[in-house]
């Protein structure tokens, strides 16, 4: 992770290239809790899909349409504006379409910005656990038959996409 930045000389952050953290991975598998730890440490600005949706229109995301796609297109017009200010982002987004990836890798390239892509797993059964347990207002809630059916919109990422993997639960062969 990046080095934490001092913010108290303007010059010295402009020397800095800054870097777009984005977090990959399936639900429950601990994407929010990795992308608050790197923004503690980092001091960047996180920013999360989910809780942009539930500020938007609560746990219930049938009451606006398209939430997702409309929520994705204003944090991808955000975040953007943000590197531009020389400071990190933490895209805690999912990223589960490879075009998402791709397009997000661009961006930051085209910015002069580093680009990290984290892999966030862990166990099926560990995550289906973490989202039926998930009590407060500001998680999106899922229960078990909900879990299942998101698997077809999760593309595997590419041979040709680094990434550093971050275990988080038990795994299985297939996890």
């Amino acid at each position: 992770m990046a080095a934490p930045r001092s913010g108290s000389d303007p010059h010295v952050r402009l020397l800095q290239v800054p870097t777009v953290h984005a977090i990959f991975g399936y639900l429950g598998n601990g994407k929010t809790t990795f992308a608050r730890q790197m923004e503690a440490e980092t001091g960047g600005v996180r920013l999360s899909i989910d809780d942009w949706m539930i500020g938007f229109c609560g746990d219930d995301l049938t009451t606006v349409p398209d939430i997702f796609g409309r929520t994705w297109a204003l944090l991808e017009e955000l975040w953007p504006r943000i590197v531009r200010s020389g400071v990190d982002v933490i895209l805690d987004m999912g990223f589960w379409a490879r075009v998402d990836r791709d397009s997000a890798r661009a961006i930051a390239t085209e910015l002069g910005a580093d680009f990290r892509m984290y892999w966030i797993k862990c166990d099926d059964e560990v995550a289906r656990a973490r989202c039926m347990s998930r009590m407060d207002a500001k998680s999106l809630r899922f229960d078990s038959a909900a879990f299942d059916p998101f698997r077809y919109r999760f593309e595997a990422l590419g041979p040709d996409e680094p990434v550093t993997v971050i275990e988080n639960g038990p795994l299985t062969d297939a996890g």
